[in-house]
């Protein structure tokens, strides 16, 4: 937990009640989600409207409120609804669920679907074949493994004009 939240409700040594703490903070999230809208502020969904800001101690690879810089407009802290916020919650068991998850991340909604297609296809065997097996799994388990990915990547990407991507795992 704590490689994923930070000096969290879960993880802060100070915090003596931790699951009573970090029951409050989800149901707090809980009681402030909202249906989804057309449109809204929430940097995940882009659906609602952001109520408060998170920082790293609520949504991974975020800021701490001291470092204001980190986040549009000097705020202290990203801009996500409780409703997406309250999913990020539940990431870590996922991740555990996954085992060594990598993750893929571009500004190009080609390159998204491209990968969301191969990831499809993936669960479509399971599905014909009825062995589950679980997430996408191409065999890449170290960070050789992972520069060979980037690579094939960069080389199916290329064609797609301005695509910057982000790989991680955890």
């Amino acid at each position: 937990m704590y490689s994923v939240f930070p000096n969290s409700k879960l993880t802060n040594p100070s915090v003596k009640d931790k699951k009573g703490e970090y029951d409050k903070l989800l149901n707090e999230l809980l009681s402030e989600v909202v249906t989804l809208d057309s449109h809204g502020n929430c940097i995940a969904c882009g659906k609602r409207d952001s109520k408060r800001y998170f920082t790293k101690t609520q949504v991974p690879l975020t800021g701490t409120s001291d470092f204001i810089n980190f986040f549009s407009y000097g705020n202290g802290g990203a801009d996500y609804c409780s409703a997406c916020a309250l999913a990020i919650q539940f990431s870590p068991l996922v991740f555990y669920k996954c085992g060594n998850l990598v993750c893929l991340q571009s500004n190009n909604k080609e390159v998204e679907k491209i990968y969301a297609k191969k990831c499809k296809s993936f669960i479509d065997v399971q599905k014909a074949t009825k062995e589950y097996t679980g997430c996408n799994d191409e065999g890449y388990t170290n960070p050789v493994s992972l520069t060979k990915i980037w690579s094939r990547a960069k080389s199916v990407y290329a064609h797609l004009p301005h695509v910057t991507a982000s790989l991680f795992t955890v």
